[in-house]
């Protein structure tokens, strides 16, 4: 079984979706340096390439497509389930 922690996959995720390690450092509080490590981390543990560097950001290889449809929509079921608990605890208090 696979120890790949959870927030190598957010980073992953919003990289592709941003399709830019800077834009996706801002988003997460992060440097493009070490969301570039992340990813690397990431590429080493699944052993297979998950990003092309481009000239205007990177695009995803055909096995980073094939990930990030499966991760992307367990990350959102992450997100819409803490806003849920999150909602239900503001409205209790």
């Amino acid at each position: 079984m696979s120890n790949i922690n959870y927030n190598l996959y957010r980073i992953f995720c919003a990289v592709a979706n941003s399709k830019s390690y800077a834009e996706a450092g801002e988003k997460l509080g992060f440097t493009s340096a070490n969301i570039s490590t992340q990813i690397k981390n990431l590429e080493k543990q699944l052993d297979v390439k998950l990003f092309n560097r481009e000239n205007d950001g990177v695009k995803l290889t055909e096995e980073g497509k094939q990930l990030f449809e499966i991760v992307n929509k367990s990350i959102s079921s992450f997100d819409f389930a803490e806003k849920v608990i999150k909602e239900k605890n503001d409205l209790a208090n």
